[in-house]
């Protein structure tokens, strides 16, 4: 159980390119009984989900949209914004914070299915008062865990791989974001602009599992299809 902490605000940005729209609603369930595992512990965090849709047609209709809001209401809002190009990913999470008012930024992957106490640890690093403040958090993942070297006690690493991060907005607004130069959809790593960004933005790990990774080559494991599947994505960049 977490102590009562102050209200906070977080925009959840997620870029879409020829999704399957089951595994976005599917994360928008998890995201939701987070918010509301997070608020039964004292944790009042105010989630509001941001979608940039850079697909060659929308994959959301009006009445789609408000039936998913109506949905979630209690929990979260949604925002879906329809880029007509293909983004890609830098610039469009670029694109989708550039305007964000919220006290933190958490840049995810369209597949990640968060835990129940995601929102309750992911916060945790940015309320402990050391020496160096924290500017990120990526959450720890599952089955399969993202391979970087960190420090065992700290979390502290020099990089994240923008699967599913938290960022202070400030911080990561003062940055400039990602290199929107690179235009490509996939879960391969994001770049910022600044080579030394993490001199500004300090990043740790969260000491324990966050989410389920469900990209294209897990859905033998997870999802209605119980197969590999190459996704669309994949066959865009890797073929």
């Amino acid at each position: 159980m977490m102590n009562t902490r102050r209200e906070t605000s977080i925009q959840v940005q997620t870029v879409l390119f020829c999704n399957d729209t089951y595994s976005l609603l599917r994360s928008l369930k998890h995201m939701a009984n987070a918010v509301r595992v997070a608020r039964q512990n004292g944790v009042e965090v105010h989630v509001r989900v941001a979608w940039g849709d850079a697909s060659p047609e929308p994959l959301f209709d009006e009445t789609a949209l408000n039936e998913i809001r109506q949905k979630y209401s209690e929990e979260l809002e949604l925002d879906y914004t329809f880029f007509h190009r293909n983004t890609g990913t830098s610039l469009g999470h670029n694109t989708l914070a550039k305007n964000c008012t919220d006290e933190y930024l958490l840049v995810m992957n369209p597949d990640i299915v968060p835990s129940p106490t995601f929102f309750m640890e992911i916060l945790k690093p940015f309320e402990h008062k050391g020496s160096t403040p924290v500017g990120a958090v990526e959450a720890r993942q599952t089955p399969l865990e993202h391979q970087k070297t960190y420090h065992p006690d700290t979390g502290e690493t020099d990089w994240n791989s923008g699967a599913c991060t938290l960022y202070l907005t400030k911080a990561f607004q003062q940055v400039h974001g990602y290199d929107g130069t690179a235009s490509f959809c996939t879960v391969m790593t994001l770049i910022f602009h600044s080579a030394s960004v993490w001199q500004d933005i300090p990043c740790c790990i969260s000491p324990v599992p966050l989410c389920i990774m469900i990209n294209g080559w897990m859905r033998m494991a997870f999802g209605p299809r119980p197969k590999w599947k190459e996704t669309i994505q994949q066959r865009r960049v890797f073929s």
